[in-house]
């Protein structure tokens, strides 16, 4: 039953936290299944999934959506072959705003049409609420944005916690859509709340839950949120998985060009990239497990510092997406037009290459150590 493996299952815990990220979501599969894979032969059962092993798993955008397809028994396989399916259709031909009265409406509006990926989201979850407590096989938590009070919410199924009775009844389906209306490619969602109030919610990765690993450890351990998991290194372990990312440079040349519609189509990458490296600070500042990736040049990995003790057993998986760390994933030369190209969250031919970066680099980066027998179901 999920409400006793939530609350009254003695043991360690594991949290697994998924990035926002478009259609590089492709990526973050074959880590999934990397992960599946080492699962299923140390249990020796050729059907074991990801929502078997993980008490709790969180999702901002497209990480929103695979931890719910995760959550209600789907193998990652099942969802990558999904994904490389309908990433065609869901990010299908931009709309033209060279259209008869489009320009206006589409600087308002969005530039893809959502419709694709609503039925997509209602055939996989027909009516299935977020408080169902028999069709998800373990914790889910999803991010998504209240624009019209500017607050990030949490959805989720944890049974005991206060705000449950308002939500449970909130479809899946909508959610999901909610937390993937990133702006400028889809439109907001419009979703009744505590049945009677009408929220306008866009794309969780425009708060500091992009990267929902810190909060997915905050949901874990807080005494609001009503789990409360213990909070030591032997007991509690968070796995976070990213969808590529790099870090970015610009010319003065290009900069002395900008104008304000200029700044407006690179804000979000900017305050998404300042939100992923703040939780990495946390998160490693946290943790005592080594080999992380540095912060900046002046704090590094941060392995030796002692500020909060050790506190948890943390992994974080991503790609960078330079042409050299491309290069050394795959084995052949990527041109930098060719890398920018991938790190674009809506380009749905990527998916293919996508896909199998992310297999190879799980090929590289995890091992079987990195899921501790100590925290074995």
């Amino acid at each position: 039953m999920l409400s006793q493996r939530l609350y009254h299952t003695p043991g360690p815990k594991r949290i697994l936290a998924l990035d926002g990220g478009g259609i590089r979501g492709a990526l973050t599969l074959g880590f999934l299944e990397k992960m599946e894979t080492i699962l299923r032969e140390r249990y020796q059962k050729p059907d074991f999934r990801i929502c078997d092993y993980f008490d709790l798993i969180v999702g901002t955008s497209t990480g929103g959506i695979i931890a719910a397809s995760l959550a209600i028994g789907m193998s990652a396989g099942e969802i990558r072959d999904m994904y490389l399916k309908l990433g065609g259709e869901i990010f299908g031909k931009k709309r033209s705003p060279w259209l008869r009265g489009e320009t206006l409406r589409l600087m308002l509006s969005a530039n893809y049409d959502h419709r694709p990926l609503e039925a997509a989201l209602a055939e996989t979850f027909g009516d299935m609420t977020m408080g169902d407590q028999e069709r998800f096989k373990t914790g889910v938590a999803i991010m998504a944005k209240r624009i019209d009070t500017f607050s990030t919410w949490t959805i989720n199924n944890f049974k005991e916690f206060k705000y449950y009775k308002y939500n449970k009844d909130i479809l899946v389906r909508d959610w999901l859509r909610a937390t993937s209306a990133a702006p400028t490619f889809f439109p907001a969602k419009e979703i009744k709340v505590k049945g009677k109030t009408t929220g306008v919610f866009i794309d969780g990765g425009v708060s500091l839950a992009n990267n929902p690993a810190l909060q997915g450890l905050l949901l874990a351990t807080l005494n609001g949120y009503s789990l409360r998991w213990p909070l030591a290194s032997d007991k509690l372990m968070l796995i976070s998985v990213g969808t590529g990312g790099s870090r970015k440079f610009m010319t003065h040349e290009k900069l002395a060009k900008f104008r304000s519609i200029s700044w407006a189509s690179e804000i979000a990458d900017i305050f998404m990239e300042d939100a992923n490296y703040f939780n990495q600070t946390i998160l490693q500042l946290l943790s005592d497990t080594p080999g992380m990736a540095p912060i900046d040049n002046a704090l590094g990995n941060l392995e030796e510092d002692q500020a909060f003790g050790k506190r948890l057993t943390y992994r974080r998986y991503n790609v960078d997406m330079t042409p050299e760390a491309l290069q050394q994933i795959v084995g052949r030369p990527f041109a930098e037009s060719e890398a920018a190209d991938l790190r674009k969250m809506d380009q749905a031919k990527n998916r293919f290459t996508l896909a199998e970066i992310g297999k190879q680099a799980a090929a590289q980066q995890i091992q079987a150590d990195h899921l501790p027998l100590n925290f074995d179901v």
